[in-house]
């Protein structure tokens, strides 16, 4: 029984473009540079390889492809009124704990604070960009900015 058993990877070669039996195409296909003798096609990688260095930091689409800058989620000073208390903290953390911002890509997001609505408490505002016209307003209710 074993001595009649074949080896896989046994089997003879296919030698195309030999004529013969094999018909019209010789088992080539049909025309074009694969089909004729002495076909000389250059390796795709190498043309990838030479296009790595002027990729380096970029998409397919170059208009598209950079992206550093975080999104920066607003903060009117109507929601600050509304979800903090007189001298509380408010940080890009804190603000996330009370559902005012949400999750930027997993992390705590970017936060700028804008004037829309008035702020009567005294805030302490942490580590948040700020327009001129909400610090003054943060500052002028008794507030503190760092």
């Amino acid at each position: 029984m074993l001595h009649t058993l074949t080896k896989a990877g046994n089997r003879k070669k296919k030698r195309v473009g030999r004529g013969g039996a094999r018909g019209t195409r010789s088992g080539r296909g049909n025309k074009g540079q694969r089909s004729r003798a002495g076909r000389k096609i250059r390796p795709a990688l190498r043309d990838e390889l030479a296009r790595i260095p002027k990729r380096r930091g970029h998409n397919k689409n170059r208009a598209r492809g950079v992206r550093t800058k975080e999104a920066v989620q607003s903060v009117t000073l109507q929601a600050l009124e509304k979800h903090f208390k007189k001298d509380e903290v408010v940080t890009p953390t804190t603000l996330l704990k009370k559902g005012v911002v949400s999750r930027s890509k997993g992390r705590v997001p970017s936060v700028k604070i804008v004037v829309r609505g008035d702020v009567a408490k005294s805030l302490n505002v942490k580590k948040c960009a700020l327009s001129v016209a909400a610090k003054q307003k943060i500052e002028t209710a008794g507030g503190t900015v760092q």
